[in-house]
């Protein structure tokens, strides 16, 4: 069977079994086609002195090994000098292939160093012009199928490395000035956002006719912030604006709503993106790229002015969010920020109207932020919690801790962990897994009671019979839960938008099952959970003030009181849902396993909404698993994560951590690190700028006091003297001709400028320093912010180091094998 096609054309590709080729070793691939079709070198018969040079002029940094190179060249009349071989590349593996020939580059899988012959000569076809569709799979995806060119590839190959070298004619030099992208259908061409939704709306439509590795990328930009007076949209949140095109993969659309801060937000459908080999991981370059081609266009609408000329913007961009309706608010869309009125008796808002409302960038989070869901595996999504995993409350000294949600979540997270182990259950990896996100479902337990407050609260804004603008206590409160419910999603960067239940069931076998139904009986567990404390606080969330800070614990101890009842409320829920897991064969499907069976609510549930059968908080935010499952993934279960900060770095180490990049996925990371470098450098270089112009500020003042004290001490090294004579001759005259004398004796006023810069001088050290304190701190934060970064791209650059050293071993080894080969 071939390991690889060949094919030319444009944008598609489609899947051809080839099992009737018998010359060819390896697995099958998708056959493919080109996104451009590739100009090749003319064949060696040429005649064009320019273009030619002598054999070996250069060093080989091709890749390929010396005698390789020299028997293809000798068999070509080609010279192989622009061949880039990328060993342990990650790409065949997302076409089923173990080697493949990409313009001049050559990508060989993990170990699969054998086929590099059978790929050079392939180069040489395609420089000869030999490569031509033989075969029409469907409407312009013309395939090469040609046995005859795979044959001919094992031969001379062989042959390329049983060849001895000798004196060679001058070899062709033509460049090749358009690669062929060869088994790439999800690669992006796209530089802008009209092209990159045009591109996704073709590969959706034909992407049943591929079998490239791919996920489902969704994302979340907020971008620009409503202003101005009469904005009635002020204060309101997860309002559905508009909505554009859906797109044909999930059949779902743009959309345009508002968010906290009166922000505006663009909610992108899931684009296909391909995932790094053998894994769930959406390449994380690729995720990069079309993150950054959003933020260059949102950029600009963000400046249009109004609504009405965004809106405009997106038609142009391929968006067309005109055809709004008139909109309703709803309970779910109100806050304390939105003001207490009857909004059930209001009416629909225009939406001619909301055209008019004024808007400017971002000034959330310094600009345009993003979020990224993607669907993937449990233990992908395990992962990616562990890389930043929150440090727990440090209640070891003395000083009081400020108040944190996140870090307060970890903590119980880490004690409802610790009373786990005391249960004596053995870890599997499946276990592993299961246990981690019980005891994050059962730590955010601490949310819920704030959940629950949050909504009770919104439908009294709703109906206007809130207290919150009357009562400042109740506005800290609302403050306080606000925060808390849209916390616990942050906790580790990362969170999963299904249930405790169904995630088991992707990870846990019947004996898994088993132990952690008697694990939840165990009464270890529930002691565990009783113990759990928290210390008290400072700076508490709507509860900032010296004087609410009692307060402000007090609703910290009620909230750990009624979280702490719903964990133990939890573990009979979570015991009886493990029977229903038998009972109902939830993990078979006519003796199969299956992915579209769980557990899920009778009905939706709402925004802010809890039920307590589903156990974890933030419900609304789920998405039924079936509809995540992806039709090339039939034996795992998937889910939706989102990345709740620095989506692409957090997919960047993701990859990293777990070895999933190849060397242009290193290259594509190193340059992320860089370019964040980069970045907090300017803003440091910012930061020492204006700390110097405050620190020259007083040097200035200083500078002039060195300047005019010796000027001044020798302009008066006579002035007593000058003085008696002056009093002695006008003694008794009017005091004014002092005065004169004073102005006659210093006649440019040194001595009066001197003064007046050492009284200037402690004012401008009172008011500088805490300008250039404040200005030192950020610069020492912004340099700790530095840290992380330039460590990743240390430990990318010895990565890449290991592999060329691996790299050249396997050269070595190879040579070797050929030099054996030869003997016979």
């Amino acid at each position: 069977m071939p390991h690889e096609h060949h094919a030319t054309q444009t944008n598609q590709t489609a899947t051809r079994s080839v099992a009737d080729n018998q010359y060819s070793s390896g697995i099958s691939k998708p056959a493919v086609q080109p996104l451009q079709r590739m100009p090749v070198s003319a064949p060696a018969g040429t005649n064009n002195s320019q273009n030619t040079q002598p054999f070996q002029l250069k060093p080989n940094d091709t890749g390929l090994p010396d005698d390789l190179k020299s028997g293809i060249e000798s068999l070509s009349g080609y010279s192989m000098d622009d061949v880039r071989v990328n060993y342990n590349s990650a790409r065949p593996a997302q076409l089923q292939a173990h080697a493949y020939a990409q313009g001049t580059d050559i990508h060989i899988a993990p170990g699969q160093e054998r086929h590099l012959a059978h790929e050079a000569w392939h180069v040489v076809q395609q420089k000869q012009r030999r490569v031509s569709p033989t075969v029409q799979l469907q409407k312009d995806i013309p395939v090469n199928d040609d046995a005859g060119l795979e044959q001919e590839a094992d031969i001379m190959g062989t042959k390329a490395l049983q060849a001895k070298t000798t004196a060679q004619a001058p070899l062709q030099y033509k460049h090749i000035d358009k690669a062929v992208l060869q088994g790439a259908f999800l690669d992006i061409a796209a530089n802008n956002f009209t092209d990159y939704i045009t591109e996704q709306e073709t590969k959706q439509k034909q992407i049943g006719a591929h079998k490239e590795s791919f996920t489902t990328v969704g994302f979340e930009h907020e971008f620009t912030q409503t202003e101005g007076e009469g904005n009635v949209l002020a204060g309101i949140s997860h309002l559905e604006l508009a909505k554009a095109r859906p797109l044909a993969f999930t059949k779902l659309p743009f959309i345009l709503e508002t968010d906290a801060a009166n922000a505006l937000e663009l909610v992108s459908p899931p684009f296909l993106i391909k995932t790094l080999s053998n894994s769930m991981i959406p390449d994380p370059a690729d995720v990069e790229k079309v993150d950054s081609i959003i933020r260059a266009s949102l950029d600009t609408l963000s400046k249009k002015g109004t609504i009405d000329g965004m809106i405009k913007g997106f038609k142009t961009a391929g968006l067309d969010f005109s055809a709004a309706e008139n909109l309703k608010i709803q309970q779910k869309n109100v806050s304390h920020k939105s003001g207490v009125k009857d909004y059930d008796s209001m009416p629909e808002l225009d939406f001619t109207e909301l055209k008019k409302i004024k808007i400017k960038p971002s000034e959330k989070g310094g600009g345009i932020t993003s979020q990224v869901n993607f669907a993937t595996t449990a233990q992908t999504f395990d992962d990616l919690q562990n890389i930043n995993k929150e440090d727990v409350l440090d209640t070891s000294g003395a000083r009081t801790p400020g108040f944190n949600p996140k870090a307060i979540l970890a903590t119980l997270e880490a004690g409802i962990k610790a009373a786990i182990a005391q249960t004596g259950i053995t870890d599997t990896p499946g276990r592993k897994i299961f246990i981690n996100q019980l005891a994050r479902t059962l730590s955010g337990q601490f949310a819920v009671p704030a959940i629950e407050h949050v909504m009770n609260e919104q439908k009294k804004i709703f109906d206007g019979t809130s207290d919150l603008a009357d009562t400042p206590a109740a506005t800290s409160k609302f403050r306080f839960n606000a925060y808390l419910s849209s916390a616990v999603k942050d906790v580790d960067g990362a969170w999963i938008k299904d249930s405790l239940m169904n995630i088991g069931l992707g990870v846990l076998n019947d004996e898994d099952w088993t132990a952690i139904k008697d694990m939840v009986a165990n009464g270890r567990l529930a002691d565990g959970i009783r113990g759990l404390a928290l210390p008290e606080f400072t700076n508490i969330n709507g509860f900032e003030k010296e004087a609410d800070k009692e307060a402000g614990n007090a609703l910290i101890q009620e909230t750990l009181r009624l979280a702490k009842g719903k964990m133990l409320a939890a573990l009979p829920i979570i015991s009886g849902q493990i029977d229903m897991v038998y009972n109902h064969d939830l993990m078979k499907k006519d003796g199969k396993k299956t992915t579209e069976l769980g557990i899920f609510p009778t009905e939706a549930v709402a925004f802010m909404g809890h039920n307590d059968e589903m156990i974890g908080a933030r419900q609304d935010t789920y998405i039924d698993t079936r509809k995540a499952q992806l039709p090339q993934v039939t034996n795992e279960r998937l889910h939706v994560a989102e990345t709740r900060k620095d989506g692409v770095d957090n997919l960047y180490k993701l990859a990293f951590n777990t070895d999933k990049l190849d060397d242009k996925g290193l290259d594509a990371m190193f340059a992320f690190q860089a370019d964040k470098v980069a970045e907090i450098n300017k803003e440091i270089v910012e930061l020492q700028q204006a700390k110097a112009l405050a620190e020259k500020d007083i040097q200035d003042i200083k500078d002039k006091i060195v300047e005019l004290e010796p000027k001044v001490k020798t302009l008066y090294e006579g002035y007593e003297a000058a003085l008696a004579e002056f009093t002695k001759t006008y003694q008794g005259k009017p005091k004014q001709l002092k005065a004169q004398f004073e102005k006659a004796f210093d006649p440019t006023g040194l001595n009066d400028q001197l003064i007046k810069q050492q009284k200037a001088l402690p004012g401008k050290i009172k008011q500088q320093t805490p300008i250039i304190d404040k200005k030192k701190k950020e610069i020492t934060a912004k340099q700790e912010e530095q840290k992380p970064y330039l460590l990743l791209m240390s430990e990318i650059d010895s990565r890449k180091k290991q592999r060329k050293m691996m790299q050249e071993l396997r050269q070595q080894i190879l040579k070797q094998q050929l030099e054996q080969q030869q003997l016979f």
